[in-house]
Parts: C-alpha cells; structure tokens; sequence
C-alpha cells in the first residue's frame, strides 16, 4: 500500500485501539466471591462519572463505523478472533457496499488491532494507546527555554567577572 494508505491506517489504527481500550473490561486483582457488582467498561464507568472519554482524531470515521458494523471481533473456538475474509464478504453482500480491496485489508488490520489492545486493556493499569496532548505544553517549554537561558547567561556573565 501507498504512503497514503499507510498514513490512514496508522491514523485508523490509533483510533480503533482507543475505542478497544475504552470498551476493554479490566479484571481486577483480587474480587471477593460475596462482591455482586457488574464489572463495567472504562467507557460506562467514565460516562457515569461525568466524563467524556476523548478520541484521538480520525479523517474516515466511516471505515471505523464500518468496522463495528461488521463486528470488530468475532467468537472463535477459544475465544475471540479477528474478523475474516467471509465477514467482510458478508457484510459486503447485506448491505451491498462495494469495498476496494485496500479497505477490505484495512478492515482485517483494524480487526486485529481491535482485538490486541482490548486483550491488553483487560489489565487494569493499561495504558490508554492515546492521551490527549496538553494544550499548555507549548506554553510551559517556551517559558522553561526563557528561564533555561535567562540562567545561562547569568552563568557566563559571572563567569566572566572572575576571569
């Protein structure tokens, strides 16, 4: 595939792993056999606090609507797997969209991207595969290179003083 293909799927990438993340159901060490209550998804436990999970962006939301139309996973003999070929083909046919062969790969990678990052999200001190970037981090490392410089230049021109 092209730069550009690459570029969206990395692009795509990130953004599935986070939603897999943030569906992802962490087991918690130790749970008490008397303990009743529903495990919840990092998703439903941040919306009941009041907080709206942030995405990382995304310029084709649709392939990724796409993808959890068709099931971002599906049950397998031991477990989950990604989706397959006879998936796409199915959903394809159903719905009767035409995908390009590169977006039917891309949906196949997206799948097992899925798929990873929600069996590592099963940990509860995951990492989240994306953060939101600080919008004041600009601000703070121009002000830690003025003071940064402010200092080296009180530095040399002691240092001149006692030559």
């Amino acid at each position: 595939m092209g730069k550009f293909y690459g570029e969206l799927g990395d692009e795509l990438s990130l953004h599935v792993r986070q939603q897999a993340w943030l569906n992802a159901v962490p087991r918690p060490e130790k749970r008490s056999i008397t303990d009743k209550t529903e495990p919840k998804s990092r998703l439903r436990a941040m919306k009941d606090g009041g907080i709206v999970p942030a995405l990382p962006p995304c310029s084709t939301p649709w392939i990724v609507e796409q993808l959890v139309e068709i099931g971002p996973v599906v049950a397998a003999g031991m477990g989950r797997a990604p989706i397959g070929w006879t998936d796409i083909a199915a959903w394809s046919a159903m719905t009767r969209t035409i995908l390009p062969p590169w977006q039917a790969r891309l949906l196949r990678r997206l799948s097992s991207d899925w798929l990873a990052e929600s069996q590592a999200a099963e940990k509860p001190d995951a990492p989240p595969p994306w953060t939101e970037p600080d919008p004041d981090a600009d601000r703070r490392t121009a002000i830690s290179a003025k003071v940064g410089n402010a200092f080296r230049a009180l530095l040399g021109s002691r240092g001149r003083r006692s030559s």
